[in-house]
């Protein structure tokens, strides 16, 4: 009798631990079992909001749940940032961002609330552009060796927008300043699409701006297009120079990526899917079409990979604003 009792307690022992094998791993096996949240820390109609929308859409196929796009601007990308910063490592709140944030923030906001460098868990970048400096079409310059000339010729008249303080549009323009020896008023915004309009309208002389937002505007009258930040030129806009044929080799470092990322802490097995349903996702006919006709290109890597990505952008624009004194207001 006391054998059967023994062996019926090992054996109901045997099926409770067997049950939570299945129980405790079922949140991660089942992931995602509901709608997933994108936060995009920038205001709709810019770059970073027009790649996230691309990237979401594929997602949720992957992932046979929704993927919501919640725009979250302010403060350079850091509010919205801080909200996945403190959301739970649970998959279901996830962040699309790029270098501004990532790797130019923490330059500027030592103070914040939380770390940047240590906030997020990288999953992978998924597209990559160069940026192009534009003008008002009223301004009287057509390359970027008039543009430098005009603004030295207006030291009190010339201003630029960026979509915000800290931005690699903002820092780009402030490198553009240093080397070339010209001043101008920086104008910050909430996003591109703020900027870019005011920019058509007149009311800033120039801003830079990623080539997917330019192309819109490509042979059109609203915009001139001086030079991109490529060493070579783009092939979306060929007939526009770069800066290093006038003299700028120094604004090659001015590329842009975006990409996705979750809280720190998250399960390795919601880590392992979403990275996989990323790569995949990047890799999707619909989405390196559209990145191509929007003037990206498409980036399929490991959470490691994106990890050296966001650290050697920091370390290129940290030493880049050190070396040139490049101020953050």
């Amino acid at each position: 009798m006391k054998y059967k009792l023994t062996k019926r307690a090992f054996i109901g022992a045997a099926i409770a631990a067997t049950a939570m094998s299945f129980t405790l791993p079922a949140m991660a096996q089942d992931y995602p079992s509901r709608p997933v949240t994108l936060i995009v820390p920038f205001a709709p109609g810019g770059n970073t909001d027009l790649t996230a929308r691309i990237f979401a859409d594929a997602l949720s196929k992957q992932l046979n749940q929704p993927v919501v796009v919640d725009n979250r601007p302010g403060a350079g990308g850091t509010t919205g940032g801080g909200m996945v910063a403190s959301a739970a490592a649970d998959g279901y709140t996830l962040l699309w961002s790029g270098s501004s944030l990532l790797s130019i923030a923490p330059l500027l906001y030592p103070d914040l609330s939380y770390d940047i460098s240590k906030a997020y868990q990288p999953i992978s970048r998924i597209m990559t552009h160069s940026i192009v400096l534009a003008v008002n079409k009223d301004i009287p310059a057509n390359t970027i060796e008039e543009f430098v000339a005009y603004a030295k010729e207006n030291p009190d008249g010339i201003n630029y927008g960026s979509p915000g303080v800290g931005t690699i549009h903002h820092l780009t323009m402030e490198l553009f300043k240093s080397e070339a020896g010209f001043e101008a008023e920086h104008i910050p915004y909430q996003g591109n699409g703020p900027a870019s309009t005011d920019l058509i309208a007149g009311t800033i002389d120039a801003m830079f701006m990623g080539v997917p937002l330019a192309l819109p505007y490509k042979g059109g009258e609203e915009l001139k297009f001086l030079g991109v930040t490529t060493a070579a030129a783009d092939p979306n806009m060929p007939e526009v120079p770069t800066f290093t044929a006038a003299g700028f080799p120094q604004l090659e470092v001015s590329q842009s990526w975006y990409g996705v990322l979750g809280p720190a802490g998250l399960p390795e097995d919601v880590l392992a899917k979403l990275s996989e349903a990323s790569k995949a996702a990047a890799k999707t006919d619909d989405v390196v079409r559209v990145a191509g006709e929007q003037g990206m290109e498409t980036v399929v890597e490991n959470p490691e990979d994106f990890h050296e990505a966001i650290t050697s952008t920091a370390e290129t624009w940290k030493r880049v604003s050190e070396e040139n004194n490049i101020s953050f207001k």
